[in-house]
């Protein structure tokens, strides 16, 4: 594949392999009470779309929060292009060009769209007082709703949009971070899996990006299952 790193199998000079552009191995975390994943192992390579699936309470969105620095792994190991990464918070997954789209909305009514798409990471002018360049914020906010169809101005209020709309504007802020890896954790709405679909088209037709996609099977090239155990607490993950 072209761009994609390559690995020598152990004992097999004349063989080589693409090293997948993320891999996650024998993942665990606890949770009082609950073992919430088991030794999962997760990969994917680069410009492939996966699905991550199973079961309410499998442990799909533990492993999500993990690959975006929100929850840290009790045990095993994350890479990036074959390198081993430690994420202590968010941005250190963002830093490494990971972008998550969370199943839980997460926007702040009182800013307009360009606002909750820039936030935390606003450009500033040039000059002593550092000044918002909202000029620069508002045309690539229109862009990225370009990409996933929503025809809206970027100062529309976040009060003023639905659920759907509201999960379709995170999705536009992890388009602008231009990252390597996007992971998307998406609901039911067929307004947002239109627009996860179209995302991972462009993003794959440009051949430098994919998305990891988990909760809807249908779009994806190939599958991993987290599968519970006897107990129903032990998480594992199996591609299929």
């Amino acid at each position: 594949m072209r761009g994609a790193a390559i690995a020598y199998r152990l004992g097999a000079p004349e063989l080589m392999m693409p090293i997948p552009l993320l891999q996650m191995a024998a993942i665990s975390k606890r949770f009082p009470g609950v073992v919430a994943l088991d030794s999962v192992d997760f990969d994917v390579s680069a410009g492939e779309i996966v699905a991550l699936v199973g079961e309410n309470g499998a442990g799909k969105s533990t492993l999500m929060k993990i690959l975006a620095g929100i929850h840290r792994a009790d045990s095993g190991e994350i890479r990036i292009k074959g390198e081993p990464v430690t994420m202590h918070a968010p941005a250190d997954a963002a830093r490494l060009g990971i972008g998550v789209i969370h199943q839980e909305l997460e926007v702040i009514d009182t800013l307009d769209i360009a606002g909750n798409v820039f936030l935390g990471r606003e450009p500033r002018r040039a000059g002593p007082l550092r000044l918002l360049d909202r000029r620069r914020m508002e045309a690539d906010t229109e862009r990225q709703l370009a990409r996933i169809g929503m025809r809206l101005s970027p100062r529309t209020s976040l009060r003023l949009l639905s659920t759907a709309e509201r999960q379709l504007v995170s999705i536009a802020r992890a388009l602008s971070m231009n990252a390597r890896s996007y992971a998307a954790v998406v609901g039911a709405n067929d307004r947002v899996r239109t627009a996860v679909v179209g995302c991972g088209d462009d993003l794959r037709a440009h051949a430098r990006q994919r998305i990891e996609h988990a909760a809807h099977r249908p779009l994806a090239q190939a599958g991993i299952a987290i599968e519970g155990g006897g107990d129903r607490t032990a998480r594992r993950a199996s591609r299929r």
